[in-house]
């Protein structure tokens, strides 16, 4: 996920009720620190509320630069991904 600032797959897990087994979905939040919307501040917050949801395999990367897709966070969330299998 980029730029997270709400929580929407908290939301839709209540409405659709996929199970518990959904819960295992690993999520990973790119941030990047000079962003202002979402502020990381905004973005670690959405991450508290998935959390609060169930969801527990997630991670946040953050990085200089600000609302954009960073090429190294993809990286690093990709390998991260394949470790989980």
């Amino acid at each position: 996920m980029t730029g997270a600032n709400e929580d929407h797959l908290s939301d839709g897990y209540a409405r659709i009720q996929p199970g518990a087994d959904f819960l295992n979905t690993a999520i990973y939040i790119s941030a990047g620190r000079d962003g202002r919307i979402p502020t990381v501040e905004q973005q670690y917050t959405v991450a508290g509320l998935i959390k609060r949801t169930g969801f527990h395999r997630m991670r946040i990367g953050t990085f200089h630069g600000g609302h954009e897709v960073n090429d190294a966070q993809t990286s690093i969330a990709l390998r991260w991904f394949r470790e989980l299998q």
